[in-house]
């Protein structure tokens, strides 16, 4: 088909990520290095699962029309563990921020992690993150 597919041009994971009037984005918790840290406030059993909010801002360039974009999370193991979609337009004179938001983001173990994001039938664009549970911090340790 001649689809014209975006090209990524820049992607930061965070713990959220929002538009702004004026064409502004705030991020918070940003992850730049794409390690990420979770420090429980209570120790995990072994084998339960975290849940934890992760946004991915996803700056593209080029392409043209409306896109139809999925993001999947895979786990150390290839297990899936998060997902999300959204349609946008593309436009070869913009480059166009999409926000692709997790509130549910399934942390079952360290290791790395993946995120694939696919449209149409370009071939998928994949971001390698490190996921480290550290030990639990009470929040309020006693005195």
């Amino acid at each position: 088909n001649g689809k014209k597919y975006p090209t990524v041009v820049l992607s930061i994971l965070a713990d959220d990520v929002r538009q702004e009037a004026g064409s502004k984005i705030s991020i918070m918790g940003a992850y730049t290095g794409n390690d990420i840290t979770i420090t429980p406030s209570q120790p995990v059993p072994a084998g339960q699962k975290i849940v934890v909010p992760l946004a991915l801002l996803v700056v593209f360039e080029g392409g043209d029309g409306e896109c139809e974009s999925r993001l999947n999370i895979f786990d150390p193991l290839g297990n899936p563990v998060g997902n999300s979609a959204l349609k946008f337009n593309a436009s070869i004179a913009h480059t166009k921020n999409v926000i692709f938001k997790l509130p549910t983001f399934w942390v079952s173990e360290s290791g790395q992690y993946r995120a694939v994001l696919s449209f149409g039938d370009k071939e998928p664009y994949e971001l390698k993150f490190k996921v480290k549970i550290a030990q639990a911090s009470p929040v309020n340790p006693a005195p």
